[in-house]
């Protein structure tokens, strides 16, 4: 039986290098449940980040991860988070969220009010005159971004308990952010879907396991976040206004409301982190689980740069920050999970059960 599981293990090991890039480290899917793209991160137990720390944010030494999790190649999209607003709100019984969670339709997105719906509540749908509008980031707070990963970890079910607890519990939340709050720091054990946490983000965007080294070694961190020491080249996509394919990232250029805010996610299909994410330079400045406390007030840190400015924090050791329950034209959401690949668990049951019957027979041979 033993030769029989570890043939089994030789097997599975070998769909999963079919379902990845032949030159490349990484492995994506479709999740069915949130509708998201994932990329797998591996490389457990890397090297944290060494270098220079010049602002003394607290950088240096993190972003090691002991543990294989998945995380969005795109930013939330309008049509995710019109699915997740019309479960929320398109309900005779309000959710009983604590008053000082603010649950705001967002600043910028691709959708508008649904005219045609009578109720109970309100529902939203994506804009039908805008090209590529459910492709648009979404700007976000940190305790509704919880409570959207709360909806996805219980199933998208309606009951309004599936909003309230499962990934963070909201209970925690506190009616004031200032100077401090109370808020579940981090993801509840068990967490299917979450908010990435610090190290986390920053292996997904600035380490690389296939970086060369002057050894002959491999793995090591990139400065910028599109597997280059260098930050990316800022400006509007082709087929915008100066739009021009030497333009990496939607950051740095702005105008009357935030043009940038209308490049659909995935503009720029060649600027990718080595682990294959988008947008992961411009967009929006994404939520970490990260705390940074300045002079006694306790923030959450956002990675990354923006559509409307700050094109600095593509830097590894840049960052932003923001209040919990504050919702900025500018910040967003990438979500992680611990799902598994879709299929390959279905793929290995089958599996073990013919290797078995094989084995019975006489007929197994590996």
């Amino acid at each position: 039986m033993k030769r029989v599981v570890a043939c089994v293990v030789a097997w599975i090991g070998g769909l999963v290098l079919v379902n990845s890039e032949a030159s490349s480290q990484t492995q994506f899917f479709t999740d069915p449940l949130s509708g998201a793209e994932f990329s797998r991160i591996g490389a457990v137990n890397n090297p944290a980040y060494g270098g220079v720390d010049p602002f003394n944010i607290g950088v240096t030494g993190r972003g090691s991860v002991g543990y294989e999790y998945s995380i969005g190649r795109f930013e939330v999209t309008t049509a995710q988070w019109v699915e997740f607003y019309n479960a929320a709100f398109a309900r005779p019984d309000p959710l009983p969220i604590p008053e000082g969670t603010r649950f705001l339709v967002p600043s910028q997105w691709g959708a508008i009010r649904d005219s045609s719906y009578a109720g109970p509540g309100r529902r939203w749908v994506v804009n039908p005159s805008v090209p590529n509008a459910a492709m648009r980031g979404v700007a976000v707070s940190w305790r509704v971004a919880a409570i959207y990963c709360n909806w996805l970890h219980n199933n998208k079910s309606t009951d309004a308990s599936a909003f309230l607890s499962g990934a963070y519990d909201v209970s925690t939340f506190s009616l004031s952010d200032f100077p401090t709050f109370t808020d579940q720091a981090s993801r509840s054990p068990g967490a299917r879907y979450w908010i990435p946490s610090w190290d986390e983000w920053l292996k997904a965007v600035h380490y690389d396991p296939l970086k060369p080294n002057l050894d002959g070694s491999l793995g090591g961190w990139w400065q910028g976040p599109l597997g280059s020491d260098a930050l990316p080249v800022y400006g509007p996509p082709v087929g915008f206004p100066n739009g021009s394919a030497a333009n990496q990232a939607n950051s740095d250029w702005s105008g009357p409301n935030f043009p940038g805010a209308r490049v659909p996610l995935g503009s720029y299909p060649t600027s990718q982190t080595p682990w294959g994410l988008l947008d992961a330079a411009g967009g929006t400045g994404e939520l970490t689980e990260g705390i940074y406390t300045v002079q006694g007030r306790m923030l959450r840190i956002i990675e990354g740069s923006r559509w409307d400015s700050d094109a600095a924090s593509d830097e590894v050791f840049m960052f932003g920050n923001v209040s919990p329950d504050a919702q900025l034209t500018f910040v967003g959401l990438r979500i992680a999970t611990s799902i598994p690949q879709p299929g390959m668990l279905g793929m290995m049951i089958p599996a073990l059960y013919l290797v078995t019957r094989r084995v019975r027979r006489g007929r197994f041979a590996c």
